[in-house]
Order: structure tokens, then sequence, then C-alpha cells
């Protein structure tokens, strides 16, 4: 019996030592390796344009009389990286004071543009780089409201353009979008 317990105590022993050598050399064989990933998302640009007749609109502005029309050609380009869906939102002024849409009449562009009903003009399908959107309107023509109380006065339509991008963003609507930046 004595002789059994010194063989198994002689046996555990050589499994430790066994052990042991074999920890070490497997942590001499071993080697850690460290790996930086950098991930970097895709750029949305947009720019806004808009033409009288094929030429820019003058910055000055133009010079019209109530119920006449002037030509206003208004679309968005995709000058960025990746496609992106976007909404247009119009604000007009007078003298830096909100007027009424009916104030002016715009040819809105109802095939290829949704009115959101909150404020905002959709494009109904994602815009590819360096794609153009059909014009949202091409003319403005100052309404029957007008007379000549706002002789000198100054109207403005202010566009701004929201994009969000469009992959991973699958919806079968604009209006079902997620994501929208806030409104500035």
């Amino acid at each position: 019996m004595r002789r059994k317990k010194l063989l198994i105590l002689l046996i555990a022993m050589a499994a430790a030592l066994v052990t042991l050598l074999t920890q070490s050399s497997l942590a001499f064989y071993s080697i850690l390796g460290e790996a930086t990933n950098v991930i970097t998302s895709g750029q949305i640009k947009c720019k806004i344009i808009e033409k009288m007749g094929n030429a820019d609109f003058p910055a000055e502005g133009v010079y019209i009389l109530p119920g006449s029309t002037v030509s206003k050609k208004v679309s968005v380009k995709n000058v960025g990286e990746n496609p992106f869906w976007l909404r247009v939102k119009l604000k007009n002024t007078m003298d830096n004071s909100t007027i009424s849409s009916d104030f002016m009449e715009l040819d809105l562009n109802k095939t290829d543009w949704i009115d959101g009903k909150d404020g905002f003009f959709y494009y109904k399908k994602p815009l590819e780089p360096e794609a153009e959107t059909e014009k949202l309107f091409t003319q403005v023509k100052i309404a029957g409201g007008a007379d000549n109380g706002h002789s000198g006065k100054t109207i403005k339509i202010a566009i701004y353009a929201y994009a969000v991008q469009s992959e991973y963003n699958d919806a079968s609507s604009p209006l079902n979008v997620t994501g929208w930046p806030a409104e500035s």
C-alpha cells in the first residue's frame, strides 16, 4: 500500500512537472497581436442650384411687378460621394417678415417631388452622386394680393436642403426615411 501511494505521488509530481514545463514553452511560442481598425463614414453633400433661363439666378435678385412672372429654376445636385434622400424647405419673406404662400405662386413639380404637408418637399427617389434633381419649380408669379402698397419691398425665397444617407436607410417613400438633420 505504501508503494502504491508513493507511485501515485511520483506520477502526480511528474504530471505537475510536465504541466509546468509545457506552460512555459507554450508561453514562449505564443505572441500577442494588436490591430487598430479605422472606419471612416462616407460624406453626403448637396448644392442648391438656382437658374434664370440658362444663367445663374442673379445674387442681387430681379425687379418684378405684381401679376408678372419671373423664371427661377430650382434644383439640387449631389456633389458628394454617396447617394442620399433629399427634402427641401422654402421660406418666403418680404422685408424679413414671413409672407403667406398665396402672395406668390410657384409652379411646383408634383411629378418628381412630394409635398410632405409638413413644410417640406421630398424628392421621390435617392439622389446618386453627381446627379441633379428634376426642378422643384421653374417660375415665380407675384399673385394678385400684391398692390402699390408693396412697392419697393424685397421678396425673398430662402431654400433649405436637407439630406440623409440612402444606403441602409431603406424606405418605400422619402416620407418614411429616418435620420433627417434638424432644421436650421
